[in-house]
């Protein structure tokens, strides 16, 4: 099965330092979508505890806060 564009896989050592890439690229219009992906990140990081490796899919209204911050988070040059 194909994975999703929108499919963000995080190690756990990661999810810190992607949290805040979200406050670092989120625009002062996407207050609440980074609060609500901020959300869901604290939701994956008390799983963590048990995993090495998280994947998860961020709501539609944020997915695209979600990826520049893990293009941020990676050093990944924007177009």
């Amino acid at each position: 099965m194909p994975e999703s564009p929108h499919v963000i896989q995080l190690s756990v050592d990661e999810l810190s330092a992607f949290r805040a890439a979200v406050i670092a690229c989120a625009a002062h219009s996407e207050r609440g979508t980074a609060e609500r992906l901020l959300g869901q990140l604290a939701s994956l990081e008390a799983r963590g505890r048990q995993v090495s490796r998280l994947q998860f899919v961020p709501a539609a209204p944020s997915a695209p806060l979600a990826l520049r911050a893990l293009a941020h988070l990676r050093g990944i040059p924007r177009p």
